[in-house]
């Protein structure tokens, strides 16, 4: 994805509209089927179903035809070296937990499953792979692309805290999101726009907050905001490395 495409091929208003409206369908198909148990299946596998399948199925009606269509989701390679940053950054989250003396409990398999797999797969498909990349394809610039779907994800973590009542929580927790997706966002493109990256950042970094039993919910105390700083620190690093590497890699060939 060139960082100039949207000045070179202009901007397709309708195709932008049609990712939100995709983007807006599978969140609130999640939120108001699977969390009320209107479909009978479990939530956490209804999310992974409908954030990874409408977007491939979207992807597929505009792309198809032109081949390797799940790319447009950012289901591509690199995978073994975009599995690093996120690796390096779980493991900096565990040494601090540690070292601040919380002691890892081990969680339910029901909770495993949703904050290591459910969760990241699920939203980072939707989220980056498929709302960035395709914002880009249809013409927005990359760095507003990445920008408002940190925005869209910061503010669609409101309902999580709504109930606290609490103004400054709610500010937080979207805050705290919405940063959240700008680095899983940046770390894609820094590995060629493949969603691998994102999503194993996203998975270690919630297996920490879970196993150390941080907090309910994204804000925690300054011992999570410590260990979340270094390990995107060490992530973004490593995502810098690997891209001059392949970069030198590509003009040495």
């Amino acid at each position: 994805m060139s960082e100039n495409g949207a000045e070179t091929r202009g901007l397709n208003v309708t195709q932008i509209l049609l990712v939100l409206a995709v983007t807006a369908l599978a969140y609130y198909a999640y939120r108001y089927l699977g969390l009320s148990g209107a479909t009978g299946l479990d939530p956490s596998v209804l999310k992974i179903v409908l954030w990874t399948g409408l977007p491939l199925a979207a992807v597929a009606f505009l792309h198809g035809h032109r081949g390797g269509w799940p790319g447009g989701a950012g289901l591509k390679g690199p995978i073994l070296p975009a599995l690093l940053p996120g690796l390096a950054g779980g493991a900096v989250m565990f040494a601090i937990f540690l070292a601040y003396g919380l002691a890892p409990a081990w969680p339910s398999g029901e909770d495993f499953y949703i904050q290591t797999i459910s969760a990241p797969v699920g939203e980072e498909v939707l989220f980056r792979g498929y709302l960035i990349t395709q914002l880009v394809l249809a013409g927005l610039n990359m760095r507003v692309a990445l920008i408002l779907s940190a925005l869209v994800f910061g503010f669609l973590h409101l309902p999580n805290v709504w109930a606290s009542g609490d103004v400054m929580h709610m500010a937080m927790e979207v805050g705290i999101t919405a940063a959240g997706g700008l680095v899983f966002g940046l770390l894609m493109l820094l590995m060629g726009g493949s969603v691998v990256a994102p999503i194993m950042l996203h998975a270690a970094m919630n297996l920490a907050w879970l196993l150390f039993e941080v907090a309910a919910d994204a804000v925690g105390g300054s011992e999570g905001f410590i260990a979340r700083i270094a390990a995107v620190a060490v992530a973004l690093f490593l995502g810098v490395w690997l891209q001059r590497a392949r970069n030198a890699e590509a003009d040495g060939a």
